[in-house]
């Protein structure tokens, strides 16, 4: 499930930017990519990159979608 939304983020974003009514829910969808990206590189490169890590945030991932089908 982690997987399938992480893949929904992108199009999240997309989405917000050609619609005006998922605009609020693209921006979310993007500071949460880059929230990710960044908990990603900071995990690997301080410590061994563990997948218990990355599970620690992967839900705020999953309520953005959560979020989408309210957002329109």
């Amino acid at each position: 499930m982690a997987w399938a939304v992480m893949a929904l983020i992108p199009l999240l974003i997309i989405l917000g930017f050609y619609r005006a009514d998922f605009a609020d829910l693209g921006a979310l969808a993007a500071t949460i990519a880059l929230a990710l990206l960044a908990n990603a590189a900071f995990c690997g490169v301080i410590s061994n990159p563990h997948d218990r890590y990355g599970s620690r945030m992967v839900w705020i991932a999953a309520f953005a979608a959560a979020l989408a089908p309210g957002a329109g």
